[in-house]
């Protein structure tokens, strides 16, 4: 009989409770989601690390910038142009305690790598920034070398020692050249440009100090390098300043005629004939007042102290002085020529000049333009001689003559001015008018005169008559 087969299994029957047990499916979900659960808490770990190490790394790279900017700019402002070193350490004391406020090791890696880094930037902005301060310092120094060098120059004695002093000018420059200052095409210009300005300075020099011996020297070519154009251009200025020199003379010579001149007229009656010809001989004075001055000392016929003053020369004089178009020479030849033809007295003569340079100031320039005060003064002279025909016809010019010594005085002496001259000319007028109709009030004649359209003359003549007819019966 055939056998049947028999399986036998070979897992273990458990016998025991009968509570199935728990498929290994589910323990494997469990254990991801733990996992999980681990790596989440890890990244979150991690951010808080990276986040805190950001913020140490940026504060510490923006204190280190703004302490690196102050550092650059320190720099930039430092006098002493020499001191790259001391900003050297500077830089390195920034490394040192910006990194002892991190407590991050990776920060104060990152800041350590982030700082190498500016401050290569920074080192280099500094040394930049004092080298170019440093080549302006070492220019100027160079400049105002060449300025006392070319003070030496301007002032050689010597053809030699202008030599002598132009090397030692291109020995600077080259100096510079080699320290970095100068480039070598820069300096080469330079260089000409100084020959130039140097030549011309030395040109000039010549022909202020003596544009005779300046004009020889350009046309003997002492005067290196010139061309035909710019000796004749020379030339010129040395003829120009020769013809100058000329006029400055004689315009030195006519001023001190016209002060001499014064003083003479202001002093003749006492002064000799002798002492004006010796002021002649001397030239101090001029030929035509020496002329004028002699002749009335020494000709017989004009006897000075014993004729009466023309007046109506006096006046015009007076009157001319304040014009522009007269000038003090002009009235000093006329002041002379009165004198020397015997038309007025020496003390006349000497008051006159003291007057009218009093009434200038002695700084009236020759055909100046007057000032307004000048042009009241000579209004009221006008209206003296005016007033003055009128209230007395019969004396022709002597009530203007007397009245303007009067106003000039006070003018002379301070007691008119712009001010006050047209009150104090009512006042002259009234005190000539006192002295002239003693015996009647001023402003009664006036009133008078105003009312009847007559003039002051003629209401004192009628006044003077009625009261003799009536002194009479």
């Amino acid at each position: 009989m055939p056998i049947i087969p028999q399986f036998e299994s070979r897992r273990d029957i458990d016998t025991g409770s009968p509570i199935a047990r728990r498929s290994g499916d589910v323990d494997s979900v469990g254990g991801r989601a733990m996992q999980l659960l681990g790596e989440t808490l890890s990244k979150v770990a991690d951010k808080f690390v990276q986040a805190q190490t950001l913020e140490e790394t940026t504060k510490a790279d923006t204190k280190a910038t703004i302490r690196l900017n102050e550092i650059q700019l320190e720099a930039a402002q430092d006098p002493d142009v020499w001191s790259i070193p001391k900003y050297q350490e500077k830089i390195n004391k920034v490394k040192q305690e910006v990194g002892e406020g991190i407590t991050i090791p990776a920060a104060r890696d990152r800041f350590q790598l982030n700082f190498e880094r500016d401050a290569i930037a920074a080192d280099f902005n500094v040394r930049r920034t004092l080298r170019a301060r440093q080549i302006d310092s070492m220019k100027a120094t160079m400049f105002e070398n060449i300025d006392t060098l070319e003070d030496s120059y301007t002032n050689a004695a010597s053809p030699e020692e202008k030599k002598l002093i132009e090397f030692k000018r291109d020995e600077v420059i080259d100096n510079n050249i080699k320290l970095g200052v100068l480039d070598k095409a820069g300096a080469f210009k330079y260089k000409e440009t100084l020959k130039g300005k140097w030549q011309e300075s030395d040109i000039r020099n010549a022909i202020a100090i003596d544009p005779d011996q300046a004009k020889d020297m350009l046309l003997a070519g002492d005067f290196e390098g010139l061309t035909a154009d710019e000796t004749s251009k020379w030339t010129d200025v040395a003829n120009e300043k020769i013809a100058r020199n000329k006029n400055e003379a004689e315009d030195q010579k006519q001023q001190m005629w016209l002060t001499n001149d014064a003083t003479l007229m202001e002093n003749l009656e006492n002064t000799s004939v002798q002492d004006i010809t010796e002021m002649f001989n001397k030239g101090e004075i001029s030929p035509q007042r020496a002329n004028d001055t002699i002749k009335a000392k020494t000709d017989k016929s004009i006897l000075p102290n014993q004729f009466e003053t023309n007046k109506k020369i006096w006046l015009e004089m007076a009157r001319d002085s304040v014009k522009p178009e007269q000038d003090l020479r002009e009235f000093m030849n006329r002041l002379s020529k009165g004198v020397s033809e015997g038309n007025i007295q020496f003390n006349e003569a000497s008051e006159l000049s003291v007057q009218i340079k009093g009434l200038f100031k002695s700084a009236i320039k020759y055909k100046s333009k007057p000032r307004r005060f000048e042009k009241l003064i000579g209004a009221v002279m006008d209206k003296f001689k005016e007033w003055g025909l009128q209230a007395d016809p019969a004396h022709g010019e002597q009530l203007p003559f007397e009245m303007t010594k009067e106003l000039m005085k006070k003018v002379r002496d301070g007691q008119i001015t712009e001010e006050n001259i047209e009150e104090e000319s009512l006042e002259i007028i009234k005190d000539t008018e006192k002295v002239l109709y003693p015996e009647y009030s001023p402003e009664d004649l006036e009133a008078t005169a105003k009312e009847t359209g007559m003039s002051v003359a003629q209401v004192y003549e009628i006044l003077k008559k009625r009261d003799e007819l009536n002194n009479a019966d």
